[in-house]
């Protein structure tokens, strides 16, 4: 879904066009790595790589991202608040800081604290309000930083990067899908009307994550290990058979590419911890992508699995 090159089988959308990208993970498979990776590339070129049989490194493959200008990540678990999502891509970017001018960071559960610390009582909480406002900011910062580039000499349309990490989590702090959904289709309906209406064709992407653990357990339960993984979660195994799923499945239709971040069925090896699962959307003439990847120290190394 990182596609550079807009054509040929199984290329992303041309990246003259805003996408969103949804990343559906596990306990045991986290996809936050795909994150560091989107935004480690904002600033690095990307090099020719040699044909090689060995799995070569995503950070430096030539067709992973476009570069994106300005990044804000809104992590909304606690545990991820901005030291440690920068320590984490300096340790990527081989000790390197990413420019804190072109990457935002905002943490969802301090925001929310700070705003209850604010009311005088508690029953004044109103998670619509604190959606509504979620939203402002995240528009102001768009508006504020496409004011910062009006002098750019670009070639190319310039890209922004909203991504929204662990909506799921977003979801158990105000008790309320509707409103996270809200949030989503908000994003998207802005994202488009800036792409039509403005004159410089700024292009804004949406990298969303959410968690997918309980349609993977269904999927190895009710499939035999080489079906469990069909890719957009695996819905297809468990639609027929499963009475109320998960409402993240329902983000699908929301996505231009959905990538699964699963576990091998057999466990994980010493060099392949999981696998991907890149699956574009059913108006697309693209075919789905299976990878299996393994995590270094300072690389992440990925095989694309033959015949996909």
């Amino acid at each position: 879904p990182w596609n550079n090159s807009g054509s040929g089988s199984n290329s992303a959308p041309a990246n003259n066009h805003p996408q969103t990208i949804l990343i559906q993970d596990t306990l045991e498979t986290s996809g936050r790595f795909l994150l560091h990776l989107a935004v480690k590339q904002q600033q690095q070129q990307q090099q020719q790589q040699s044909v090689s049989k060995q799995p070569q490194p995503l950070q430096s493959q030539k067709t992973i991202s476009p570069q994106y200008q300005h990044v804000l990540w809104i992590s909304c678990t606690a545990s991820q608040n901005e030291r440690l999502i920068r320590q984490g891509l300096a340790k990527l970017n081989g000790g390197a800081t990413v420019d804190a001018h072109r990457l935002t960071i905002r943490n969802v559960v301090q925001e929310l604290e700070e705003y209850l610390m604010e009311k005088k009582n508690s029953h004044d909480w109103d998670s619509t309000t604190f959606i509504k406002t979620l939203y402002q900011s995240i528009r102001l910062w768009y508006e504020e930083t496409t004011k910062q580039d009006n002098n750019s000499t670009a070639t190319t349309p310039p890209r922004f990067l909203i991504i929204l990490e662990d909506v799921s989590a977003l979801t158990a702090l105000i008790q309320s899908p509707k409103l996270v959904f809200a949030l989503l289709y908000q994003l998207q309906a802005f994202q488009q009307k800036q792409y039509q209406s403005t004159t410089k064709e700024n292009v804004l992407d949406l990298m969303v994550t959410c968690a997918a653990d309980a349609p993977w357990e269904s999927t190895t339960t009710a499939a035999a290990p080489e079906h469990a993984c069909v890719g957009a979660g695996g819905f297809t195994n468990v639609t027929s058979s499963s009475s109320s799923l998960p409402w993240e499945c329902s983000l699908v239709e929301l996505a231009d590419w959905i990538v699964d971040v699963v576990p091998l069925a057999t466990g994980a090896s010493r060099h392949v911890h999981g696998r991907l699962v890149l699956t574009p959307t059913p108006h697309s003439n693209d075919a789905p992508l299976l990878i299996h990847y393994g995590l270094g120290e300072q690389e992440i190394w990925a095989t694309r699995v033959v015949g996909t």
